[in-house]
């Protein structure tokens, strides 16, 4: 415990961080998905099925499993993920380091993935997935872990709680959102080939299994 509340004074206290910096590792993320977000409107969707995760099949490319992580279905999308990198990614990598935080944002998307694939394989469904929120609910359940005392606000409504409880309302509340996707539909972008077969924002990823897994590289890569 004494540890802990160590690494996470110099976070909230050093006078020497700009109230919006960011360190080298979380900006470059962010500036890489803006880019990408702008370079797949321009290229069009031919493009960003080449890079969208795919089910094991036809459509299928090995470097899926990382790329669908910088690919996102809206400016919503993007700019919903793009914070909670910026607001839970920049203490992380201040404490971890460049290396480690980006090893664990990869592992993260990685396993994201693959949970993916195994869901998606088991009901039989056929669809692309783009989005960054594997790796940012990782994101959030190292940053509940690392700052247990840290008092975060929802923006609406605006009730401030500790990280552990803000992360377990923020996962009830995106499992929520991502079943009103599912009845909503898909998103913007049309599989080329497929009329109304769309892509979607990280549909049946499932939370408790990806809380499982990022636990578990949080505890490989700190060793």
């Amino acid at each position: 415990m004494q540890q802990r509340l160590k690494l996470e004074q110099p976070a909230l206290n050093d006078p020497s961080q700009p109230m919006f910096s960011m360190p080298p590792i979380t900006q470059k993320l962010i500036v890489i998905n803006v880019l990408v977000f702008a370079a797949t409107a321009l290229l069009g969707n031919n493009v960003v099925s080449l890079f969208a995760l795919w089910p094991i099949g036809p459509l299928f490319l090995p470097w899926q499993v990382l790329t669908y992580a910088f690919i996102h279905a809206g400016l919503q999308h993007l700019l919903f993920n793009m914070f909670g990198v910026y607001m839970f990614g920049s203490d992380l990598e201040r404490v971890w380091g460049a290396k480690r935080f980006l090893t664990y944002y990869l592992a993260c998307a990685l396993s994201a993935a693959i949970t993916q694939i195994v869901v998606m394989h088991l009901t039989r469904a056929y669809y692309p997935t783009v989005g960054a929120s594997g790796a940012v609910f990782g994101l959030l359940l190292a940053y509940a872990t690392v700052f247990p005392q840290r008092t975060v606000m929802l923006l609406f409504p605006p009730i401030p709680m500790r990280a552990p409880v803000f992360v377990a309302v923020v996962r009830r509340i995106g499992a929520g959102a991502r079943r009103d996707w599912n009845a909503g539909g898909r998103c913007a972008f049309c599989a080329p080939g497929r009329p109304g077969r769309r892509f979607s924002a990280d549909a049946l990823l499932e939370d408790q299994t990806l809380t499982f897994i990022c636990g578990s590289i949080d505890a490989i890569t700190a060793r």
